[in-house]
């Protein structure tokens, strides 16, 4: 009943059944099942808890004894499910390593429509971008180094750091990068999030990213907006102002073009629509009628035709 459009994940907590409980959850929940309201888009952000490298400031990675194996039979089935992933890499070394296993995979079940991604990634080397894209690949950034930017430094050096993320060299590299959170590891605010991407400074106020690697104002609305739509398989639906598309639009406080790079941060919602209907008000508009969102549900043929999953 939320006037917020989900997509979500799913992932097991219990150790050594990973596999075991997402085949056993999604019997009869093929990758899209839902409406534009409320879908099923997956599993992550942790696939296998043996593979989980934890750390946003790790330089070596030792995946469990048998873990490789066992993350590899589980892509592969869903692969061969043709699920979403979202996966859980925080260093550059254990993203080397499970591209290995989706290469191997790609080699035999095409991953390169699935829109897998990574999440977590803020030092990706340029090689592993190029084999993000040769896979097709999504780029899930979020703001953790807000809190966490001076601690990276201090962990691996004011070089490296110039680089966390790599969001202009993703973007040069043709990867679909998209912006989010890791509430409550930083902040929800999606204004918090964009002037971050844009300056790279900490909470703080430290400069912490390199100019060289700042997307522009509007790579990053495009990167929270559009490219976010794009890991949900919702880009034709949502994510841009366009005939055709929901009706999803938010009349902001400022005018976000233009505004001082300090004050993104401030900037609010005046009145947002989900579907066109009323959902919040304030200020100017607070004299418009808030409306109950009228759930609109869209055609389950194309989340069917998306999976391979039947049920005997």
């Amino acid at each position: 009943e939320l006037p917020i459009r989900v997509a979500y994940r799913m992932m097991s907590q219990n150790r050594g059944r990973e596999l075991e409980d997402q085949q056993q959850h999604t019997a009869l929940l093929p990758q899209s099942l839902g409406d534009n309201m409320l879908k099923f888009n997956g599993f992550g952000e942790v696939l296998l808890w043996d593979m989980y490298d934890g750390a946003m400031s790790v330089l070596e990675f030792e995946p469990k004894p048998g873990a490789i194996d066992r993350f590899a039979e589980m892509a592969t089935w869903m692969a061969e499910n043709e699920y979403a992933a979202e996966m859980h890499v925080a260093s550059d070394v254990a993203a080397r390593e499970v591209l290995d296993v989706l290469e191997d995979i790609d080699s035999r079940h095409s991953i390169t429509e699935l829109r897998w991604s990574f999440v977590h990634l803020e030092n990706g080397s340029p090689e592993t971008l190029a084999r993000m894209k040769e896979l097709g690949m999504g780029y899930g950034i979020q703001d953790r180094l807000y809190f966490a930017g001076e601690q990276w430094v201090r962990n691996l050096g004011a070089e490296r750091a110039r680089r966390a993320p790599p969001i202009r060299s993703a973007l040069d590299a043709g990867i679909v990068v998209a912006g989010g959170t890791d509430f409550p590891l930083s902040p929800y605010n999606p204004w918090v999030s964009i002037q971050w991407f844009i300056d790279g400074k900490t909470q703080s106020g430290v400069s912490i990213r390199g100019a060289e690697e700042n997307p522009t104002r509007l790579e990053a609305l495009r990167i929270y907006s559009f490219n976010s739509a794009w890991m949900s398989f919702d880009d034709d639906e949502r994510g841009s102002l366009e005939v055709g598309k929901l009706a999803d639009l938010a009349v902001l406080s400022a005018d976000y073009l233009d505004v001082p790079t300090e004050e993104i941060s401030d900037i609010e919602s005046l009145l947002t629509m989900v579907g066109g209907s009323v959902v919040h008000s304030a200020g100017p508009f607070s004299g418009y009628a808030q409306e109950r969102v009228s759930i609109m549900p869209q055609s389950m043929t194309g989340a069917l035709k998306r999976s391979k999953q039947h049920v005997g």
